[in-house]
């Protein structure tokens, strides 16, 4: 390699974090809460909305039905735009939409309205989530990067959680739509510290122009010790891949595991969808439980989600991952049916909503 040209590679995967890399860890952790905030507030609060636009609280599901939609088409649709305008435009910009439209949510005195802005703050949300994962991958280290980025997804479970135990009180003492207030105007406060401190792709940069100052300044923030000359161009080992990578699951004998695994998921995340959007409700109006006591079991669910991966680790050093899977999902099977026993028994509702 020549004297003008430098890996970023070995700079990137040094196994220590160091105070920057730690410093936008906790910063993207925190957008990722202030996200689960906002976007659960809804599910939690879902049988007072409902009030509040004199609507029949089933009329809901056409909310939860278009926050969906909009979240799945900004989750394949908004992270393409990365390798044009970059993620660190991508993660600012969808932030500040975000929290404009949980402002604007507060605003609407329609069904037809709400149902619109919920669409374009999820179809915000969609593009963010997965532009800060891919960000905080490409900065961590690899023998740490599973467990960091798993603790990110546990952050915005934590947010949701937030919604949950704080959005009552929010009723409580004013009113549902001070819910959203808090969460817009909290992400609205954190946009400009993004702006500030939130570092561009190296590997983006790399791509558009290897001699950019922007990746030695970057690096050099990673790594006090690096130094870089002007003029030096950056160089990384990723290899981008070319034609469909869809098609590569269904190839050399993925096929099948490829199918199996999407029905897998696609299941798990119907059940996930549907009882985070409507157990509050459900608990609230079947088991005639008070709607703060309904969210709050529902909110400790962050709690539980914190020690489900640990679980889940435990599991797959002893039984394999196929087994693990099938043991979790049977738990989850079991939590769920007990649901229809908390009318009875109020206090079985917080050990279920862990579980």
């Amino acid at each position: 390699m020549s004297a003008g040209q430098q890996s970023i590679d070995g700079v990137l995967e040094q196994p220590a974090m160091g105070r920057y890399r730690w410093g936008l860890y906790l910063a993207c952790g925190f957008l990722m809460a202030l996200e689960g905030y906002d976007a659960y507030i809804v599910s939690n609060l879902a049988a007072v909305i409902a009030r509040g636009l004199s609507i029949p609280i089933p009329q809901m599901g056409v909310v939860f039905t278009a926050q969906s939609a909009g979240m799945a088409l900004g989750y394949y649709t908004i992270p393409m735009l990365a390798d044009r305008i970059g993620r660190r435009n991508i993660i600012i910009m969808g932030a500040v939409l975000f929290g404009v439209l949980t402002l604007v949510s507060a605003m609407v005195s329609t069904m037809e309205q709400f149902t619109a802005v919920r669409f374009l703050a999820f179809l915000a949300l969609g593009g963010t989530m997965p532009t800060i994962v891919a960000l905080n991958a490409e900065f961590m280290p690899a023998v740490r990067r599973g467990k960091l980025v798993t603790w990110l997804f546990i952050a915005h479970g934590l947010g949701a959680s937030a919604a949950g135990m704080f959005g009552p009180t929010f009723v409580a003492y004013h009113s549902w739509q001070a819910a959203f207030w808090a969460g817009g105007l909290l992400m609205l406060l954190f946009a400009p510290f993004l702006y500030l401190y939130l570092p561009e792709s190296c590997r983006y940069l790399i791509l558009h122009d290897p001699a950019d100052p922007r990746i030695g300044r970057t690096l050099q923030r990673v790594d006090p010790t690096f130094r870089y000359e002007p003029g030096m161009r950056f160089t990384t080992a990723e290899v981008r891949t070319s034609g469909i990578p869809l098609a590569a699951l269904f190839r050399d004998g993925r096929a099948t595991m490829t199918i199996l695994l999407w029905v897998a998921m696609g299941s798990a995340l119907c059940v996930v969808a549907t009882f985070t959007a409507w157990l509050p409700t459900y608990l609230h109006l079947l088991a005639d439980l008070p709607t703060a006591t309904a969210t709050r079991m529902t909110a400790v669910s962050a709690f539980g989600a914190i020690g489900g991966p640990v679980l889940l680790t435990l599991l797959m050093k002893r039984l394999g991952m196929p087994l693990s899977l099938m043991t979790t999902l049977f738990l989850a099977f079991v939590a769920l049916c007990c649901l229809a026993l908390v009318g009875g028994m109020p206090w079985l509702g917080w050990v279920l909503g862990f579980v």
